[in-house]
């Protein structure tokens, strides 16, 4: 008997598909999540860049970091208090959405691992039932 063997059992493979899936699931709506953030983050930086007056022929590229940037090498806006302000907020609340982020996903894992334990532990115990009875049989005869 070996854990190859048992993750074989129909019982383990159907909660490995459980876990995938909501894992995936848990994926999805990070990602669905962040790239709220990231559109709210955005719209917040272009409102504050025209309210400045900023003019610019193109339309802001809507990736944080790039506007940042962009900002930062600009002397009308890079020095401006109200723009560092706004880059500071979004920086600390973008770093408490990943630190909760990756925390929602090490419990699923850590949870996932748990339940994987006692099935394992479950199907041990089964298939050593199982093995003791088949000895008894080979013995008796």
């Amino acid at each position: 008997m070996t854990v190859d063997y048992l993750k074989e059992d129909k019982g383990y493979g159907k909660a490995a598909k459980k876990y995938i899936k909501e894992y995936e699931g848990l994926q999805k709506k990070q990602n669905k999540e962040r790239n709220s953030v990231i559109s709210n983050q955005c719209k917040a930086m272009e409102k504050l860049a025209n309210k400045k007056k900023f003019v610019h022929s193109q339309k802001i590229i809507c990736q944080p970091l790039l506007i940042i940037l962009f900002f930062a090498f600009r002397g009308d806006l890079g020095n401006d208090p109200d723009i560092l302000k706004l880059v500071a907020d979004q920086t600390e609340s973008w770093t408490e959405l990943m630190h909760k982020q990756r925390k929602e996903e090490w419990e699923m894992l850590k949870g996932h691992l748990n339940a994987q334990e006692e099935t394992f532990k479950k199907l041990c115990l089964t298939m050593q039932v199982k093995q003791m009875k088949e000895m008894e049989a080979f013995f008796a005869k």
